[in-house]
């Protein structure tokens, strides 16, 4: 019964352990990266339409009025995130270097261990993570994670560099979302039948495997030179 008791819940609060000063700084990353992500959203709607390719932390071709209403904090930590990959930032000559021993260690906490969560994990309508007294949205591990994947893309790496079971759990939930999406598209009887056609394509394409790099990769990134 546990996947239907699960599923029915309003929602579900993920405990992660008493907190620290470590954990405190990586919830406040991971809400950070979130709202950098919300405030460019337009943006990479807009360079998605055009055709271009935009990276998240790529703040040199961000209009100023996107980012408006950021925190200073925030942007310096787009920034920062930037530097470990090389990129070319919009910020001072020197900033603090981004806290990835915090978030690792975040990620490694018992929770995401533990061989049944995944079905509670993917179930539920709505998830809230808290550790200590830090609280995010689920949400926010995602946005780390798909930021952590698109850079490791450009840089011609394998993607997933956690090797890490919150990597597969946050993921299966996203892909159990869109598969959900789909077949409600596919019985909808308003839908034409060129684009069912589409998405049963795209249902039929193998899934392509990837193998996940040791944590140690994240240690080369740590510290830019």
């Amino acid at each position: 019964m546990m996947h239907e008791i699960y599923q029915r819940a309003s929602r579900v609060i993920v405990w992660l352990g008493t907190g620290d000063q470590s954990s405190n700084t990586a919830m406040e990353v991971l809400q950070g990266m979130r709202r950098v992500s919300d405030a460019l959203r337009p943006f990479k709607e807009k360079a998605r339409v055009e055709g271009t390719k935009k990276s998240i932390v790529d703040m040199t071709q961000v209009p100023s009025e996107a980012l408006k209403d950021l925190h200073t904090d925030d942007l310096e930590l787009a920034a920062a995130f930037g530097l470990m990959f090389r990129q070319q930032i919009s910020a001072p000559p020197k900033i603090r270097s981004f806290p990835l021993d915090d978030v690792i260690a975040l990620f490694q906490r018992p929770y995401w261990s533990r061989i049944w969560i995944l079905q509670e994990y993917a179930a539920v309508k709505e998830i809230l993570i808290v550790c200590g007294m830090k609280r995010v949205k689920d949400n926010c591990f995602l946005t780390f994670m798909r930021s952590w994947d698109s850079q490791l893309s450009e840089m011609v790496l394998i993607p997933r560099g956690i090797d890490h079971r919150l990597w597969t759990v946050v993921m299966t939930r996203e892909d159990l979302a869109k598969g959900k999406a789909i077949r409600n598209t596919l019985e909808d009887p308003n839908v034409d039948k060129q684009r069912k056609r589409y998405w049963n394509s795209f249902l039929n394409q193998k899934a392509s495997c990837t193998s996940n790099p040791s944590v140690s990769f994240f240690k080369k990134l740590q510290k830019p030179s």
